[in-house]
């Protein structure tokens, strides 16, 4: 290397090198500035798993749910649970508190419940049992138009009964097939036999 070329190549290194040292501070100084803001970017994507609640509801729709987390759901006084049989099942006997709201009356019913329940509630919905559809296709609905957090109780009105859990206190009669009186339950929509509450003059 000449002298000539010397006195050129040593002020290039030296801005070079006093560039690179002003870049580094400059991204140190910015990084340090963004951590002390409250409204700082988010520089790392966070590695917190994504919530249960989140998956189940917003990913998957509706998802089932057992006897006994729906007994302790019921002490929730948030929870709705909705009974999606006929009029004639659901008067004859159903769980404490539930509505009985049809899919085939959506239209009806569905702009007062939905400007008076938060999208955000808890629902259960149920039908007489596991090969009953009702309680599916109103929760697939109600799911559709917004709700976040609904349940489908696979064991329905029958397993309920059977454990002796919660239930209205005075049915209005007793309840036969559901199929055999009502235009409710056609096809396969209602495959359970419908299970009566017990008629307390039948022991008198």
């Amino acid at each position: 290397m000449t002298i000539r070329d010397s006195k050129v190549v040593k002020p290039f290194m030296t801005a070079c090198r006093q560039a690179l040292v002003i870049t580094v501070a400059a991204v140190i100084l910015g990084l340090m500035v963004n951590a002390l803001r409250p409204q700082g970017l988010d520089l790392v994507r966070s590695s917190d798993p994504v919530s249960p609640a989140t998956t189940e509801t917003e990913s998957a729709g509706p998802q089932p749910i057992d006897l006994e987390d729906a007994l302790e759901r019921l002490k929730n006084q948030r929870t709705i649970i909705i009974d999606a049989r006929s009029k004639f099942d659901y008067a004859a006997g159903h769980i404490d508190t539930a509505r009985n709201l049809q899919e085939k009356d959506l239209d009806d019913w569905m702009p007062d419940f939905f400007s008076t329940t938060p999208l955000e509630t808890p629902l259960i919905v149920y039908c007489s049992g596991p090969r009953c559809l009702l309680a599916e296709h109103l929760a697939v609905r109600m799911f559709e138009l917004g709700y976040t957090n609904v349940h489908i109780l696979t064991a329905g009105w029958n397993g309920w009964l059977s454990r002796g859990y919660p239930v209205a206190p005075e049915p209005a009669f007793t309840a036969g097939q559901s199929r055999a009186q009502t235009g409710d339950c056609e096809s396969d929509e209602c495959g359970d036999i419908q299970i009566s509450t017990p008629d307390p003059t039948q022991n008198k």
